[in-house]
């Protein structure tokens, strides 16, 4: 990714953060991630998006502490740029 992406990325974990402690707890990170397949042009039920959400948290939790920190948010956005189309 190149230094723009990266910022982009660091703006968009800070804005889910909502509680500033620097990790996106579960709501957050359902929040932030509803938000990104709605700008993928996809309307999805919210049931569906926590569905993906807890996928998503057991695929890219490394540490498997149930929250994503931002080294896991990085390779997430990664993957729904090169695998989604995500734009950034």
């Amino acid at each position: 990714m190149n230094t723009e992406q990266q910022k982009k990325i660091k703006e968009l974990f800070d804005k889910y953060d909502e509680n500033k402690n620097g990790v996106l707890e579960k709501s957050e990170f359902i929040t932030g991630l509803n938000e990104l397949i709605h700008s993928l042009g996809d309307a999805m039920p919210s049931e569906t998006v926590e569905k993906i959400s807890e996928e998503a948290i057991n695929n890219f939790d490394l540490n498997g502490n149930g929250i994503i920190e931002f080294n896991e948010f990085t390779e997430l956005i990664k993957f729904l740029v090169e695998e989604k189309g995500l734009k950034l």
